[in-house]
């Protein structure tokens, strides 16, 4: 089977998964993989320009994504709407597993004390940022493509993941660190969350247990946890010691935020800054899943 995005990190822990299960794994990506001479090199902005035709596989598992919340250049909608229809098309039929995002709720949609949300409630209406609105549309496409020839479809919509070599929320939340002391945002809200090892065996379970049509299920731990929680345990178990958490308001932050922005605006910076409005208005967002679904698919 083929693996998108597997020189990252939910890809490369999907592949380990699927390769410890006894599948043959298609590694593609975007830059050469340290250890993996053979993987097929593939820019999902673009269409295929490798020397070799793409091998034939038995199912995809479509994990790259631009992660460009600011996304100045219009990157994140080519790679991750484009890259979608690209790598749907190259494998025409095959059964499809699409690694999506909870930020495809809108903030009107989400929890603050009421229920859940439920795999039916992102309708695409006021999401704040790029990244979002290009994974609402992605699945959106996903799922007429589906229907329209008849492919199998799974939808997994993945929280804030994490775990062992996560490159980009550890190295972020590490920056909050300061001797024993770590600065502590979001409150009290509360969010479900995705541990990297969860998704990776969910996606092989959606391989696995096929079905026919489009299934759309969110993927998270229980219970749901404080984020504010989450960052100092994963600082303190990185440290080693207990560490003392000090909760901070969130108006310093977003004046921060809108300063960042505005000088990547401003200067043309090339990628993506540490800090903009966007993100910090996601960790001062409630955002509890409901798993229901994903209950019933993972019982024996």
């Amino acid at each position: 089977m083929a693996v998108t995005g597997a020189g990252g990190f939910v890809g490369g822990a999907v592949c380990t998964v699927l390769e410890a299960a006894g599948h043959r794994v298609v590694r593609l990506a975007r830059r050469p993989i340290k250890g993996h001479p053979d993987a097929i090199l593939w820019d999902l902005r673009r269409e295929y320009e490798g020397d070799a035709p793409l091998p034939v596989v038995d199912a995809v598992v479509h994990c790259a994504a631009a992660i460009a919340t600011l996304d100045l250049d219009g990157t994140a909608r080519e790679a991750n709407v484009g890259g979608s229809l690209r790598v749907a098309a190259a494998w025409p039929g095959v059964p499809f597993v699409h690694v999506s995002s909870a930020s495809v709720y809108s903030p009107s949609r989400v929890a603050r004390g009421g229920h859940p949300l439920r795999e039916d409630e992102a309708t695409g209406e006021g999401l704040r940022d790029p990244y979002s609105r290009s994974k609402v549309e992605a699945e959106s496409v996903l799922v007429a493509e589906a229907k329209k020839s008849g492919r199998e479809l799974t939808v997994f919509r993945a929280s804030i993941v994490y775990g062992p070599g996560d490159p980009l929320l550890f190295p972020r939340i590490h920056r909050l660190r300061l001797g024993r002391f770590v600065l502590l945002p979001g409150g009290r809200r509360l969010w479900s969350m995705t541990p990297v090892g969860l998704l990776a065996d969910i996606a092989r379970a959606g391989i696995e247990h096929r079905a026919p049509g489009v299934r759309v299920l969110n993927v998270a731990e229980e219970p749901p946890e404080r984020v504010c929680d989450l960052f100092l345990r994963l600082l303190e178990e990185d440290a080693g010691r207990p560490l003392c958490g000090i909760p901070f308001p969130a108006w310093p932050v977003r004046v921060v935020a809108w300063c960042v922005e505005a000088a990547w605006r401003l200067f043309r910076l090339r990628g993506e800054p540490v800090l903009n409005r966007a993100a910090v208005a996601y960790i001062r967002e409630e955002r509890v899943l409901d798993l229901t679904a994903l209950r019933h698919f993972a019982a024996p």
